[in-house]
């Protein structure tokens, strides 16, 4: 472990069968609440985001529906952050099992994340290059100062190739995997695969964090999952997208362990049940919403009529 490999390392993912977890059970659940909530234009959802909105817009508002599902086994979220203190993005506390700087320097602790360089990581970076950008500005404590120093260095890959993370799992352990991003020159945009599931299409970092080269904020994609198996797989890159530039990125990541591991089967069925129960939650919250949208329609008609 801690591999700082570059080259064509990646291609070792050609061929490679794509395994279909429990945790991606829970994903399609928790991606179908979402769904039925965005198609209705009434709450956006903060789950795997249309590929218009990330090439060609700015991120939607998680809102309170999202709040409900954002950190259920299987959920996904891309949002920005702006430093490394609390309330300002990032979830940085709790049993934080891995926190690396990539292409960067290690030693320092941020909240409970002790981040590391890669070589000193129980986890292997395969990428073909990496990059210094100008270090952006969070702000003035020693929280944003040290993650100034994870966002300012990045490893990428040119297209087609990919960007890929390993590291050790517990099996049946509830994980939050945080993906660290900060786009310093370009309009590019690539798909996130976590677990064998392509979890985000298209993410264009620049456009998330408000324009390339802006200097107060970065992009997280956090995935909140229950491991199958013993090893961590993360891809970035994928299909062609409509960006100019398909190269992946990635300047740092975070792994926290939630809780204990899953001891039984019972428990994970009872979790797939609680999954079941969120999903009906949200579905009542839309319904809500839309009897109220037709109450106060009809009830202006009538004023309408009798005035």
């Amino acid at each position: 472990m801690g591999q700082r490999i570059r080259g064509s390392a990646v291609e070792r993912w050609t061929g490679r069968t794509l395994r279909l977890s429990l945790s991606g059970v829970f994903l399609c659940l928790a991606l179908s609440a979402g769904q039925a909530v965005a198609q209705t234009g009434a709450v956006p959802s903060p789950g795997i985001l249309p590929s218009s909105a990330l090439v060609g817009g700015a991120i939607p508002s998680p809102g309170a529906v999202g709040d409900l599902y954002r950190n259920a086994p299987g959920s996904t979220s891309v949002a920005t952050f702006f430093g490394g203190d609390v309330g300002e993005g990032l979830d940085l506390d709790g049993d934080v099992v891995l926190a690396v700087n990539l292409a960067g320097p290690g030693g320092f602790s941020i909240r409970d994340a002790h981040f590391t360089d890669e070589a000193s990581a129980d986890a292997d970076v395969y990428a073909e290059h990496e990059h210094t950008w100008p270090a952006p500005t969070f702000g003035a404590t020693s929280g944003d100062n040290a993650l100034e120093t994870v966002m300012r260095s990045i490893v990428w890959s040119s297209y087609p190739t990919d960007l890929a993370v390993e590291a050790d799992l517990v099996p049946g352990q509830l994980y939050k995997l945080q993906l660290l991003f900060w786009e310093g020159c370009c309009n590019r945009a690539f798909d996130v695969e976590i677990e064998g599931q392509v979890v985000q299409t298209a993410l264009n970092v620049g456009n998330v964090q408000g324009g390339a080269g802006q200097r107060t904020h970065g992009v997280v994609v956090t995935h909140t999952f229950r491991s199958s198996d013993d090893w961590l797989d993360v891809r970035l890159g994928g299909t062609n997208t409509p960006a100019p530039d398909d190269n992946p990125i990635l300047a740092g990541f975070t792994l926290e362990a939630i809780g204990a591991p899953a001891s039984s089967v019972n428990q994970l069925q009872n979790e797939l049940l609680q999954n079941q129960l969120l999903k009906s939650q949200l579905q009542f919250l839309l319904m809500s919403d839309i009897a109220k949208a037709l109450f106060e329609q009809q009830l202006q008609i009538m004023r309408n009529i009798g005035g």
